[in-house]
């Protein structure tokens, strides 16, 4: 049930902008940083979720969601570990903002989840 109700947040959480951070910053007085980590993870567990509860079976997933479940749900499996390794070491602003759009989150979010680690 839980992954239901984190799986329906997402989307209202990838809508958030910039804008919203600046006004929630200023209006509570908080660390912008601190906030932008909170709203990132709070993002990456919806997102998690939503893949989970709502995309899957995997052959329903577009390439950038399946991308963004290798680093959402990390596992020591050192055959993924290879495949991050190697999509950090392509991944650029284009391919970035494709993927942002496909999921509907902000491009800094993607950077944040895919080069954080």
């Amino acid at each position: 049930m839980l992954g239901r109700v984190l799986a329906c947040v997402y989307p209202m959480l990838g809508a958030l902008t910039e804008a919203d951070l600046d006004h929630f910053v200023g209006e509570f007085g908080q660390d912008a940083d601190a906030v932008r980590a909170r709203w990132y993870g709070a993002l990456a567990d919806c997102l998690w979720a939503y893949l989970e509860t709502e995309a899957l079976p995997e052959a329903r997933l577009s390439a950038a969601q399946r991308v963004l479940l290798l680093f959402l749900e990390p596992s020591g499996d050192a055959r993924a570990e290879a495949q991050r390794a190697q999509i950090r070491e392509e991944i650029n602003g284009d391919v970035i903002a494709r993927i942002a759009g496909d999921v509907a989150v902000p491009p800094d979010f993607v950077e944040w989840l895919v080069m954080g680690e």
